[in-house]
This record gives C-alpha cells, structure tokens and sequence, in this order.
C-alpha cells in the first residue's frame, strides 16, 4: 500500500493538474478583511510549495492578497 502525505490544517493544498503544471490553494487575508481561497501556480512542486508559504507567511502577518478578481 502506497503512503500518502497528508498536509496539517492551514497549510494549503497542492496538487499537480492534468497538464503537469502544479497547483497550491490556502484562505488568506484579502483586501477587502474577509479570509478567501487563493491559489498559485508553477512548474514543479516545489515552486508551488515556496509561493504558498510565502502567501501564507504575509497573510499571517496581516499583508492583504489580491485574489484572482482583485476584490
């Protein structure tokens, strides 16, 4: 049986598209005060791993994101 690792709560997913592209999604901060899903993308998983806990890291420290609609 294959073992899978499984990321704690609040640090995001990440995952790998159909296209080999790499996917990551975490609730951060937005501009308008509320908490919403952002995601970030990139060739391989560690590119992904690197934006998302940077995206993390600010939203922690109180740095707004702009979601992908800029609200």
């Amino acid at each position: 049986m294959a073992t899978t690792k499984h990321r704690q709560n609040r640090e995001g997913s990440i995952w790998q598209r159909r296209d080999g592209r790499w996917t990551g999604a975490a609730y951060v901060l937005t501009t308008s005060g509320v908490f919403k899903r952002a995601y970030v993308y990139g060739r391989t998983r560690d590119e992904v791993r690197t934006k998302l806990v940077r995206l993390q890291s600010e939203s922690d420290r109180g740095i707004p994101a702009l979601t992908a609609h800029g609200r």
